[in-house]
């Protein structure tokens, strides 16, 4: 039986393999848990792609992020932060990784921590960049979800990733 991912009260860091072996890393982070790997074979994961896809393509580049980092939102509450870490899968290709929250959660704050301590979580190299950005982000995740929602409206734009 696959458990369903829960965007609610969770927050998801996402990753391919580095070895090219078609298979996923992904960490599940919850309100006041240390990160947990969790076996993506036993996961229904297709929910946590389904979200990506959708905020990468129809969502809007919220401008809290920087060359390395870009935050996609969809006003229904999906937020994925994608960073491209320094390092490489084995063909020498960008491998980048994605944290997946809803910024509607309670534990949306969490997507914040979890940008910080990105190259703790998933072992990958970082530019270091994504300590500022962190923290920006962890400012106004702490704000009122209302004060959210106005500031992605003023400081996002529809965004196209062809």
């Amino acid at each position: 039986m696959t458990s369903q991912t829960n965007l609610l009260d969770r927050t998801y860091v996402y990753a391919q393999s580095l070895d090219n072996s078609g298979k996923t890393d992904c960490w599940v982070l919850s309100k006041r848990e240390d990160p947990k790997k969790i076996d993506t074979s036993t996961h229904n994961m297709s929910h946590l792609l389904d979200t990506i896809d959708e905020a990468r393509t129809k969502g809007r580049n919220w401008s809290i992020g920087n060359k390395s980092i870009a935050i996609y939102v969809l006003l229904s509450g999906a937020c994925v932060v994608r960073v491209k870490p320094l390092t490489l899968d084995v063909s020498g290709r960008a491998s980048y990784v994605q944290i997946v929250t809803n910024f509607h959660s309670k534990n949306r704050v969490a997507a914040a921590e979890a940008l910080c301590k990105l190259a703790e979580i998933t072992g990958r190299v970082t530019d270091g960049s994504e300590v500022k950005v962190a923290a920006r982000f962890k400012k106004i995740l702490n704000f009122p979800l209302w004060f959210i929602i106005i500031h992605i409206v003023l400081f996002s734009r529809r965004f196209s990733d062809d």
